[in-house]
């Protein structure tokens, strides 16, 4: 999870009571996606991994049980509180409060994730952030990037998908009137992979879900 305004307060305060069942319903619909992320980091070689945005952390939890090493960091206390949960068990793993903008780490890592964070941030903590993950990394690592996606050809179930997640995003909104209005910036920009491929990415490899709606896609250090 992405928060716009680390120094200025946490936008997700106000959702703390309902984040466990929020974070079960997240792993209902993307445990297949966290699975391929993990599996895909695996047989790249990567072993230490920045999880950037990285919420409560279950994505980091995988990556531990895995046998890699991950840092998880997030710019929200309400949800690294979360995180410090997962954490705490064997194999225990770093929670970092940080701003994507201003990462405290050198060229260390094989590996960044971004996962369902790009499309909350605003057009300049995007490039910010896009920039910081290039220099944080190792000169043969990847970044894997996963977020929103328009199907190339959007038929009944993608259109429908697309609606769905349309109608989730809107209601984050509520709470958090920006991350909308991110959400569809970037969808009028073409999506993720539209995106990548302005900001100078090379994609090596690029998977997709929900009939198209979500990208996995994995891009070579700079």
């Amino acid at each position: 999870m992405a928060n716009d305004h680390p120094s200025g307060g946490d936008a997700y305060r106000p959702i703390a009571p309902f984040l466990p069942l929020l974070d079960r319903l997240l792993e209902l619909a993307l445990a297949h996606v966290r699975r391929g992320v993990v599996r895909l980091l695996r047989e790249r070689g990567a072993h230490r991994v920045l999880d950037l945005g990285c919420g409560t952390g279950p994505l980091s939890r995988r990556l531990a049980d895995a046998g890699l090493l991950p840092v998880c960091l997030d710019a929200s206390p309400t949800m690294l509180a979360g995180a410090l949960g997962r954490a705490c068990r064997p194999p225990r793993f770093p929670v970092v409060l940080g701003d994507a903008r201003r990462l405290p780490f050198g060229p260390v890592f094989d590996a960044v994730v971004l996962s369902l964070a790009l499309h909350e941030m605003d057009p300049p903590l995007r490039a910010a952030a896009w920039a910081e993950m290039h220099r944080v990394l190792r000169p043969d690592g990847v970044l894997v990037v996963v977020d929103f996606t328009l199907p190339e050809r959007p038929g009944q179930m993608s259109r429908l998908a697309g609606a769905v997640i349309a109608g989730i995003e809107r209601r984050a909104g509520w709470m958090h009137p920006p991350h909308y209005a991110n959400y569809r910036a970037l969808m009028a920009y073409g999506g993720l992979t539209t995106w990548i491929s302005a900001h100078g990415g090379r994609v090596l490899a690029e998977r997709h879900h929900f009939w198209g709606n979500l990208g996995v896609v994995v891009v070579a250090a700079r």
